[in-house]
C-alpha cells in the first residue's frame, strides 16, 4: 500500500483568499473609522466600537492596509502571465467599448471632482460623517484643552490651580489608585480602567471650591498669554481678539488669559469657551 501522499500548499490560491480577506476587514475597519467621532473627543471620553478604541481601529485599518498592498504584490507576482493575457485582451476589446471606457472615466473624476467641490450627493456623505462626530462630541464631556489626556498630573494640577499633592489626594479619595505621580492622566485611566475625563472630573470641582469668585482656580492656565491659551486649543488668536472687541474687552495676544478672565467675570480656563459662543 502506497503512502498518502500530503496535499501540496497552495500559494496562489492562499494569496487570493488572504487578498479578499484583508480587502473585506479593511471595508469593515473603514466604516468604524467613519462612524467614530474626533480624535479629541474619542481619546478623552475613551470611546470604543465593538471593544476597539479609535486609535485601535486606525491602527487595524493601517496595518491591514499595508498588508494588502504586500498581498496585492504577490498575487500579481503568481499571476502574471493570467495577468497580462487578461489585459491584451480586454486592451482589444476596450477599441470596441469606446463609449463605455468614456463613461466609466467620467464617472470616477465625477466622485473625485464632487466630492473635491461639495456638491450633493457626495456633500451629503460628508454632512453625515460631521453629523456623526458632532453627535458624539455632544454626548461627551468637553476636555478643558486640547490633548488634556497626554498632561501628567503635575501638569493637570498646574491647569487647575492646586497642589499635586491635593490632586492625587482627590484622586484616591474617588478610589482611584495613583501608583506614579508623574504619569499622564491617559495611562493613569488606563490603569483604572476608566477614561480620562473620569479621574479630570475627580479632580476639577476641588480647584473650585469657591465658584462665585470669578479669578479662582486655572492658575496655571492663568498665566498663559492669550496666544498660548489658542494654540493649545486650536482656536485662532486674531478671531478670538476681534470677539473679544465686541464684548467691550480690551486684549492683545500677549496679555494674560487671568485679566481677560477678570474682564469677563469667568475663570481663565472659562475664557476661550465665553468668547466662542
Amino acid at each position: 500500500m502506497s503512502p498518502r501522499k500530503t496535499k501540496k500548499f497552495h500559494w496562489q490560491g492562499f494569496t487570493s483568499l488572504l487578498l479578499t480577506l484583508s480587502f473585506l476587514l479593511m471595508v469593515i475597519s473603514g466604516v468604524m473609522l467613519y462612524l467614530s467621532p474626533k480624535g479629541r473627543v474619542a481619546n478623552w471620553g475613551n470611546w470604543t466600537l465593538l471593544g476597539l478604541s479609535k486609535e485601535e481601529w486606525s491602527s487595524v485599518h493601517m496595518t491591514l492596509g499595508l498588508l494588502m498592498a504586500v498581498v496585492a504584490g504577490f498575487h500579481l507576482y503568481f499571476n502574471w502571465s493570467v495577468f497580462v493575457y487578461y489585459f491584451k485582451k480586454k486592451a482589444i476589446q476596450g477599441l470596441h467599448l469606446k463609449k463605455e471606457l468614456a463613461l466609466a472615466f467620467v464617472v470616477s473624476i465625477l466622485f473625485v471632482a464632487g466630492t473635491l467641490g461639495g456638491v450633493p450627493p457626495f456633500r451629503s456623505v460628508l454632512d453625515f460623517n460631521e453629523w456623526i462626530k458632532d453627535y458624539w462630541e455632544g454626548k461627551s464631556t468637553k476636555a478643558p484643552l486640547a490633548h488634556a489626556e497626554e498632561l501628567t498630573l503635575e501638569q493637570i494640577a498646574e491647569q487647575v490651580g492646586l497642589s499635586l499633592s491635593d490632586v492625587v489626594q482627590a484622586l484616591e479619595k474617588k478610589g482611584f489608585t495613583v501608583s506614579n505621580r508623574g504619569a499622564t492622566l491617559k495611562s493613569l485611566a488606563e490603569a483604572n480602567g476608566v477614561a480620562p475625563s473620569d479621574l479630570y472630573e475627580a479632580i476639577h470641582p476641588v480647584s473650585l471650591p469657591d465658584s462665585g469668585n470669578a479669578g479662582s482656580g486655572g492658575q496655571g492656565f492663568g498665566r498663559m498669554t492669550l496666544e498660548e491659551a489658542c494654540a493649545s486649543q486650536g482656536l485662532v488668536v486674531e478671531t478670538v481678539l476681534a470677539q473679544l472687541q465686541q464684548k467691550g474687552v480690551k486684549a492683545d495676544r500677549h496679555t494674560p488669559l487671568r485679566e481677560i478672565a477678570d474682564a469677563l467675570q469667568v475663570t481663565p480656563h472659562e475664557v476661550l469657551d465665553v468668547v466662542d459662543k
